[in-house]
């Protein structure tokens, strides 16, 4: 009943106040003008953050005049730490509708805020996930959180109804483990904000007649960042780590992409000498901009993201409401969706990268760079290795004294590994371009290294133990797998840029052109390692869908990824689900009747043909000049050089006629 009366009265004070902002924002000098990376077209109010602070303040302080938030975690000294740290909040966002700030500055207002309500709010407990910290170390804690927070929902702030809807459903569920955990007055305090959002969103739905602007959109961080660490997150401390995703798992999976994105194409653009602002310079690659980019109006994109945001929630919620053993399965679904996030949602952040990597290889003198660094992890792999094995086989109850006395064979195991990956030549290979027989040679020798070792460490220690063996194992065992990662990354990351930009949720309609690849064979293969050697943008305008070829023993297999269809009467039921726009021929010997039959098609369907080439070329070359041979005296010659260049990706545009 109260909280009803709550949420109740907060919407319609929200609702009144918003309908006042309207008017007035024009007059306050708080109005949105449109630009290149607004999706607005007229002149909007945003003083709707005001009307929400408003709102909060009133409601908190008749909730405070009653007495009902006198126990609790957001109790009085809560309201008081909020009341000044959402105070500076408001003052930064009111300058930054009106006139616009730096970012740096309001960064810098940002962690003000969470400093006064540290200070205000009596924050410090002394630890930290449960481990005792330093006061000063537990204050870079929370204002980090606070930060991060206070940033997310600023930058997801893009869409009509967007910020406000997510921050409404984070509020609704921290007010749900509220009631479950038997805090009545912290759930009571959390429906003031869910009123205060309910009531401005009746105005600011698409199509929106107010936005909540930069006070509105920081206010929502900072207030889910103060309440889910003083009620919920002091009491599920256990699964405290799961908490961003409860709270904010859409935005700061925006803020994650962003600032990879951002520093990424800072680093790249460094590279080329062009001057860029780096983390702070904005763009148009946030995900509600890719969803609208995709063809989804700001409706069904802003419900698309509520649904994933309340799919966060339930993911996250089993070990808050379950139990502990409930973590594992949070953790196992959150890597699921992370896996799916990384190959269809970040083909901006793969191709920026791919677009860095493929500079930084090819700077002056960055394989003598790349040789020392590998050398330097190569050597912290093995004794971290080497620590992590000794304390899993002494149950942790390693002393100094151990190491200590352990330090010849530890000597005998690092130098003994560093010298067989040297003769594994793991320094100077180009990893860029890795074949098993590279990633084989590697491990070999570095068990022929770990071999002699252990051969070694018997003799010093005059004793065959099993625990010996046992730890040899373990080192085996990490050292080749954390061996491999930062040499294997270039191909993995090749091989998720082809993948992701080609099946990415996020395809622009209209604007990439729909392409399906004739020929599975040699030539087909062969176009695939193109992609994953070149860089990055190369076809970026056009989406592969996969191949199709006459033989029927391949129809329904996968080659690198891209399913193989069937034959060309399969084209027809491809153009109607895909919407083809043409076919990329990769075959080398079209027998004349398929190729009668596949023009017959692309005729009807109105698709375009493209022809791919490696570009083989043979050139005769006279050499006119004598060449002078020691031994043999003077030598005339003519040669013919067969030139094979396959660094250029050639398609060719023709006429549907072959």
């Amino acid at each position: 009943m109260i909280g009803g009366s709550i949420v109740a009265i907060s919407a319609l004070l929200a609702l009144v106040l918003t309908k006042s902002m309207i008017v007035l924002s024009p007059k306050l000098g708080l109005v949105d003008v449109p630009s290149e990376r607004r999706i607005h077209k007229t002149l909007m109010p945003r003083a709707g953050g005001i009307a929400v602070w408003v709102t909060l303040m009133v409601c908190l302080a008749l909730l405070a005049l009653t007495g009902v938030v006198d126990s609790g975690g957001l109790g009085t000294r809560w309201m008081v730490g909020f009341a000044g740290a959402s105070s500076v909040i408001f003052v930064v966002g009111v300058l930054d509708d009106r006139r616009g700030i730096p970012a740096r500055w309001k960064l810098l207002g940002q962690i003000l805020s969470a400093c006064v309500f540290f200070a205000l709010c009596g924050k410090s407990s002394g630890s930290v996930l449960g481990f005792p910290v330093h006061w000063a170390f537990e204050l870079i804690i929370w204002v980090g959180w606070a930060v991060l927070l206070i940033n997310a929902f600023n930058l997801i702030d893009g869409m009509d109804g967007l910020c406000a809807g997510l921050g409404l459903i984070s509020c609704l569920c921290l007010a749900g483990l509220s009631f479950s955990f038997g805090r009545v007055t912290d759930a009571c305090v959390i429906l003031v904000m869910v009123g205060a959002l309910a009531g401005f969103l009746f105005f600011n739905f698409h199509p929106a007649r107010i936005f909540l602007g930069d006070t509105g959109s920081m206010l929502i961080g900072l207030f889910i960042a103060t309440i889910a660490s003083s009620s919920v997150g002091e009491r599920a401390a256990s699964v405290s780590l799961l908490l961003p995703l409860l709270v904010a798992g859409v935005p700061l999976f925006d803020v994650f992409f962003a600032v990879w994105r951002r520093t990424v194409r800072a680093k790249a653009n460094a590279l080329k000498n062009i001057n860029t602002s780096g983390l702070f310079e904005a763009d148009k690659d946030h995900l509600h901009h890719r969803l609208l980019a995709s063809g989804f109006s700001q409706k069904k994109a802003v419900w698309l993201l509520y649904g994933v945001s309340l799919v966060f929630a339930v993911v996250v919620l089993f070990p808050f409401v379950l139990d502990e053993r409930a973590l594992g399965l949070s953790a196992t679904l959150l890597g699921v969706v992370a896996l799916m996030g990384f190959r269809y949602v970040a083909p901006v952040e793969l191709r920026v990268s791919g677009d860095l990597l493929h500079l930084a290889l090819k700077r002056p003198g960055s394989s003598r760079l790349i040789a020392a660094c590998y050398f330097c992890y190569d050597f912290l792999v093995i004794v971290t290795a080497l620590t992590i094995s000794l304390y899993v086989e002494n149950s942790g109850l390693v002393r100094l004294e151990t190491f200590t006395n352990l330090w010849k064979e530890a000597l005998v195991v690092v130098s003994s590994c560093l010298i067989a990956l040297r003769f594994a030549k793991s320094h100077s290979r180009h990893w860029s371009r890795a074949t098993l027989r590279d990633v084989i040679s590697l491990l070999v020798w570095f068990i022929i290294g770990l071999t002699f070792a252990f051969t070694a460490s018997t003799f010093l220690s005059r004793d065959l133990a099993w625990s010996n063996f046992r730890i040899f194992v373990f080192i085996g065992m990490i050292g080749g797998l954390l061996f491999m990662i930062p040499r294997v990354i270039t191909v993995v990351l090749r091989e998720l840029i082809v993948d992701s930009q080609h099946r990415s949720l996020f395809r622009s309609k209209g604007l990439r052109k729909r392409l399906v690849i004739y020929g599975a064979g040699d030539l087909g293969e062969l176009f695939l390692h193109h992609l994953k050697v070149t860089e990055p943008t190369q076809l970026v305008e056009h989406r592969l869908i996969g191949f199709i070829d006459d033989n029927p023993n391949l129809a329904g297999r996968y080659m690198d990824g891209f399913k193989i269809f069937g034959g060309i009467e399969k084209l027809t039921a491809l153009e109607e689900r895909f919407g083809l726009s043409g076919i990329l021929l990769c075959s080398s010997n079209l027998e004349q009747k398929n190729a009668e039959k596949l023009s017959k098609i692309a005729c009807e369907l109105g698709l375009k043909v493209y022809r791919w080439e490696p570009n083989l070329k043979t050139t005769v070359i006279s050499l006119s000049n004598t060449l002078r041979c020691s031994e043999s005296g003077i030598l005339n010659a003519t040669q013919f050089v067969v030139q094979n260049d396959l660094n250029t990706l050639k398609i060719n545009q023709q006429q549907p006629n072959l």
